[in-house]
């Protein structure tokens, strides 16, 4: 049975990440320049606003800043090539070269980016600092390893409750913010959030290249038994939020730990890896994703035989003497208009990198009786909701679970980012306007809604 949560009015809304880089310069004519602290404001555009908040201070060895945009669930971005001298500031975000002045005496910045048509502007206030997260970093062991990572704590009274954060199949760690700004998310809310890197990424011990699906899941469980050896940390209240590859990751930590309360996924699949590498070489295909000026279009006729060239990759990871058929296959593939598609692995080391891979997450599901929630995008290539809603009802209604919700977030991919465009297609405000890029509407809400329901029962 699936369990409808009602969203809490009482709960704060939070936005989404940011991706980029943008160069602001600030001036001033007459007082001394006072920038350190906090600003808060927006970009606009023909009216059309989108939060932002920097960050500046200065240390023994110069100034240091951050920004974020809440409807990016972007934080503590570091700015990049910043320097202050006299009344003039300079750093490098995302949105392009602005030229601003620094209103001293009444605390405000205002400027805008001629180089974009029509023009940004931004307009920044000081504010007070808020009650942000305290990041603690630490280290726990799994098996032979160190793991490092960051503990972000809440800014109230422990214990907390807490939950992990699994990256994706991607290779950088806390470094890539869309993995470490959902600790903000979480920490913001009232609830302790763990990131890490995983073997080979980041500080953590090893060879990520030698990485097996079984070391992944290992990892997520001894973050949880790191957790519970932790007096701040409410030992009966730890989740796991696993992102694409760890939504696999998830499901099975949890069974594997026994100490695990509840579990998100976010475009997590319920097919099996090999399964979902076919899935991403139709549904790509298929909304020509990887085509450069426009999307490309391709016959049912060479969808097929992308297909079948990706099946054979598998066959012949199993079957070493299947080698040379491999190896005529991409010879073929290398030159077909669906090359940029399909897997093109041209030793055999490479080709069996997938054994290390094999995993269907059906028997795990099948056994998670624990409240999940799962997040898909509808316009997902990668783990199409087509594919994998369905599949996830069955297993988790076959565990008897009678606490998952499946919420499917309309115009939005993997990444789930709404992207940027003109509505109405021209400059005709208030018809027509810019409609910045953000994550899907209600995304961080529903995340907070559904975590906090769990950990106040």
């Amino acid at each position: 049975m699936v369990k409808h949560l009602m969203l809490s009015p009482h709960c704060r809304s939070i936005g989404a990440l940011f991706a980029g880089t943008l160069f602001i310069v600030i001036f001033a004519a007459h007082t001394k320049a006072d920038v350190t602290g906090r600003w808060s404001g927006a970009f606009t555009r023909l009216g059309a606003v989108q939060e932002v908040m920097l960050e500046l201070r200065q240390t023994d060895s110069g100034w240091v800043g951050s920004y974020e945009i809440p409807d990016l669930i972007l934080y503590r971005e570091p700015l990049t090539d910043l320097s202050i001298a006299g009344d003039t500031i300079s750093f490098h975000l995302f949105w392009g070269t602005f030229s601003c002045l620094l209103h001293n005496q009444i605390g405000e910045i205002t400027g805008e980016n001629r180089d974009w048509n029509p023009p940004v502007s931004i307009h920044l206030k000081r504010r007070p600092d808020p009650h942000l997260p305290n990041i603690e970093p630490v280290r726990f062991p799994s098996d032979s390893l160190l793991l490092y990572g960051d503990l972000l704590l809440p800014d109230c009274h422990p214990p907390y409750p807490a939950v992990v954060v699994i990256e994706g199949s991607t290779t950088e760690g806390r470094q890539l913010w869309t993995y470490r700004s959902i600790g903000d998310l979480f920490a913001r809310n009232g609830i302790a959030a763990l990131v890490y890197d995983k073997r080979g990424a980041g500080q953590s011990d090893g060879n990520i290249d030698s990485v097996t699906f079984n070391d992944l899941a290992s990892y997520v469980v001894s973050a949880v038994q790191y957790l519970t050896t932790r007096d701040d940390i409410d030992s009966e209240s730890i989740g796991l939020f696993g992102i694409s590859q760890g939504g696999w990751l998830a499901p099975l930590g949890a069974n594997r730990s026994g100490k695990v309360s509840f579990v998100i996924m976010l475009a997590g699949p319920a097919v099996s890896i090999w399964q979902q590498e076919l899935h991403r070489v139709e549904y790509s295909m298929r909304a020509g994703l990887y085509g450069e000026d426009e999307p490309d279009v391709f016959s049912e006729t060479e969808i097929a035989a992308a297909m079948a060239h990706s099946r054979l990759g598998f066959e012949a990871a199993q079957d070493p003497q299947m080698w040379a058929d491999w190896k005529a296959s991409v010879s073929t593939a290398e030159k077909a208009s669906w090359a940029d598609y399909v897997n093109l692995d041209s030793t055999r080391e490479d080709l069996e990198g997938w054994l290390r891979f094999r995993y269907d997450p059906g028997e795990t599901l099948r056994k998670t009786t624990i409240p999940v929630l799962a997040l898909f995008g509808d316009a997902d290539v990668f783990v199409p909701p087509v594919e994998n809603v369905p599949l996830l009802e069955r297993y988790l209604s076959e565990a008897g679970n009678e606490e998952f919700r499946i919420v499917t977030f309309p115009n939005v991919g993997h990444d789930f980012f709404t992207g940027a465009t003109l509505v109405g297609g021209e400059w005709s405000w208030p018809t027509g306007y810019w409609r910045w890029n953000r994550r899907a509407i209600g995304l961080a809400d529903t995340i907070v809604t559904w975590t906090r329901r769990q950990v106040q029962r």
